[in-house]
């Protein structure tokens, strides 16, 4: 295969397109790749382990910095019915689960192989009734709000 720096270059073209690249790019690259190490069959079998495309299945929010140096995805996984099932048998295991999620951006072409990945984070045995979240996410709207005339009305 290609070599290190190689692959380095089409890692970051690649990364370079996903951040200033529209939402219907972002959404056919943004790859996500679970795996329950540890928890109940139920869970295990739900979930599964096959990479799912996260914006061809779910609404997602884009927020870039100022000098693209940044960007966070904002995954709605109640704008799915399966998704939302999953998520809220998963919430119930919480302290069973040990989970690895791995971010990959697709890789479509021959420019952009081997894929790489993005990042990578486990999640062990949480304690959700503990949680505390800076933001209430069910009033985030995922639509865009529009412009504003200026001053406050």
């Amino acid at each position: 295969g290609g070599g290190g720096a190689s692959t380095k270059r089409k890692f970051y073209d690649l990364l370079q397109r996903f951040v200033r690249g529209p939402d219907s790019f972002r959404n056919q690259r943004f790859k996500l790749i679970p795996r329950i190490v540890e928890g109940p069959w139920i869970v295990r079998s739900a979930v599964g382990e096959k990479p799912a495309l996260l914006g061809t299945k779910l609404a997602q929010r884009y927020f870039v910095g100022p000098n693209h140096d940044y960007i966070e995805v904002l995954v709605d996984v109640g704008s799915s019915v399966v998704a939302d099932q999953i998520t809220r048998l998963s919430v119930g295991y919480a302290k069973a689960l040990v989970v690895d999620i791995g971010i990959v951006l697709q890789g479509e072409r021959e420019e952009e192989l081997p894929e790489v990945m993005l990042g990578v984070m486990q999640c062990r045995h949480v304690d959700l009734g503990i949680a505390r979240f800076p933001v209430d996410l069910h009033v985030l709207p995922l639509q865009a709000p529009a412009p504003s005339s200026g001053g406050p009305s």
